[in-house]
């Protein structure tokens, strides 16, 4: 039932509605039909679902807005089209993962190479 409720959602956001008017009107649907204990499942599926699609497209994670532009350029270079996403763990640059490749011109990762040489 969580699967359908969540294709349901999918359709709706994807057909021009706004993700919070969906997610209202989803609540209040529950309330009404007695199944308001569906909430955890659904959220449970959507967060699959949000796994599976990221898990299908490149992501590029930035350290910062200000560095998206150029990461987005960076990336097309390297022949992969993708929206930038702030990853606060990222210290500064950007990384690029799609399904087979890793391209990481983090800081976080020259520090981790550093961390490493020093302590081998």
């Amino acid at each position: 039932m969580e699967k359908a409720y969540a294709k349901a959602l999918s359709e709706l956001i994807k057909g021009g509605m706004k993700e919070e008017d969906a997610f209202k009107k989803l609540i209040t649907h529950l309330k009404e039909s007695g199944r308001i204990k569906v909430l955890p499942q659904l959220l449970r599926e959507l967060r699959t679902q949000d796994e599976r699609q990221r898990s299908r497209g490149p992501l590029l994670e930035v350290a910062s807005e200000e560095e998206a532009e150029n990461a987005e350029s960076e990336a097309k270079k390297k022949g992969v089209t993708a929206k930038a996403v702030v990853n606060p763990t990222l210290i500064r640059s950007w990384r690029l993962t799609t399904v087979d490749t890793l391209i990481d011109r983090s800081g976080k990762s020259a520090l981790i190479d550093l961390y490493r040489k020093v302590t081998h």
